[in-house]
């Protein structure tokens, strides 16, 4: 019996210690008060370890509509992104009418109720910059969230995740918060967070940028021993950093709170939305958004000026039409998640030739060409991309899988009338083609 209570106190007294090696969780809070549908930020990690949460973004905290989103150097999952929302006070369950490839939806677990999703397979590399959006828009009686993640180092953008939320008209409210936590006492070790550019859009429209945040740290028994292992401030480059953990020390004076202050534009730099129409035929259009280019939230489309359709819709490119002549002006209207707008007006008879290159990097010769065409890869391989050559009538005049392995491939066109053609490889670029 003497053993036995030896070995619980020895446990217990281990359990303790370690209770008390977490590094200590901290926070900025944005001076970006009200109500907003849009929350932009861009951010890194330069320093990491294990079972690290670097939120990105946490609106409405205890209210309708909580939740965050962030990044994490998960133990079990590696590096992840992750979206999450707190059931509604109404008691309906959340949902998720968009899942990416690779995005896992489940409940909660141990924090409460709620759906939230992860995804490996995007990932994110030390000191890679990062622009994560959220944007919430009402359908019905419901609200809708939907995620997005741009690598910075890949130059492509990832839609992650929508949500469902039953509760009408919910927005961003209040001030939105970011934070840095250790949830499995690893303090010994360090890990830093970074924040360069954030804004909201207010619902009226107008951007505010984050040009005051106030750095916040969490004192409780579960990090007494490294309490003060802890730094903040704001680099020469305009960026706001927090770090905890291993050997942090503070450069400031006192004791959070405190308050630093930043420099901002007046809306986010990601360019406006590009993107070619593909295909037009008497009955429909369709279109393609590079995943370079931020993404697509809304098309509108017009005939000779009159709408025929508007529709929220992040994945669809392509639209049926009332029949046309070759003559009709038909206008593709694109808006992106950060509300810009883009378009472009062709007839059938001259497709548009504002053709956007692909993101990742290829070559297309000989071009003019008439025998032949090479298609070179900088990045990936070509094994199993679609490939499609339309005329500017919007016929496809080939259409293909391709099977071998390489990043060249050969493509015979000696068959084909002299003219331009555009060229559509999977859903990563379009590129125009003359053939003489």
């Amino acid at each position: 019996m003497k053993r036995l209570l030896l070995l619980l106190m020895t446990i217990l007294c281990i359990s303790l210690i370690n209770a008390q090696n977490s590094a200590p969780s901290s926070s900025i809070v944005a001076n970006d008060n009200g109500a907003g549908d849009i929350l932009y930020r861009v951010v890194r990690n330069t320093i990491t370890t294990n079972a690290t949460y670097f939120c990105t973004m946490q609106w409405n905290a205890g209210a309708e509509g909580g939740a965050y989103c962030g990044f994490q150097d998960s133990p079990d999952r590696g590096h992840v992104f992750i979206y999450s929302i707190w059931d509604p006070t109404n008691g309906q369950a959340i949902t998720a009418p968009y899942i990416a490839p690779g995005t896992i939806v489940e409940s909660f677990g141990g924090e409460g109720t709620g759906l939230k999703s992860l995804n490996g397979t995007i990932g994110w590399d030390l000191n890679e910059w990062n622009t994560v959006v959220t944007r919430r828009w009402s359908v019905g009686s419901h609200t809708f969230y939907g995620f997005w993640i741009r690598r910075n180092s890949q130059n492509k953008w990832y839609h992650m995740v929508t949500m469902d939320y039953p509760v009408a008209n919910v927005t961003f409210n209040g001030q939105t918060t970011s934070f840095l936590e250790d949830w499995l006492s690893t303090g010994a070790n360090k890990r830093r967070f970074e924040v360069k550019e954030a804004f909201k859009r207010k619902t009226n429209g107008t951007w505010k940028g984050m040009s005051q945040v106030v750095y916040y740290r969490n004192d409780e028994p579960r990090s007494s021993n490294y309490t003060n292992k802890i730094d903040a401030g704001v680099t020469n480059n305009n960026v706001i950093y927090y770090q905890s953990g291993g050997n942090s020390t503070p450069s400031f004076s006192g004791t959070p709170p405190k308050t630093f202050n930043l420099s901002t534009g007046s809306s986010p730099s990601s360019p406006t939305i590009a993107f070619s129409i593909t295909s037009l035929t008497n009955s429909n259009v369709e279109w393609l958004v590079p995943v370079s280019s931020t993404p697509q939230f809304k098309y509108t489309i017009k005939v000779n000026g009159v709408e025929v359709a508007s529709v929220i819709a992040t994945e669809t490119f392509n639209r049926s039409i009332p029949v046309i002549s070759e003559s009709d002006i038909v206008e593709v209207i694109l808006e992106d998640i950060l509300g810009r707008t883009s378009s472009i007006s062709t007839t059938i008879g001259t497709l548009s030739n504002e053709i956007v290159d692909d993101p990742i990097g290829s070559k297309i010769y000989p071009n003019p060409t008439s025998n032949y065409i090479n298609i070179q890869m900088k990045e990936y391989d070509l094994k199993n991309k679609a490939l499609d050559l339309f005329d500017l009538k919007g016929a496809k005049v080939i259409s293909k899988e391709i099977k071998s392995d390489g990043k060249t491939h050969k493509i015979d066109i000696s068959d084909l009338p002299k003219g331009i053609y555009i060229l559509r490889l999977g859903s990563d670029f379009v590129k125009k083609v003359v053939v003489n």
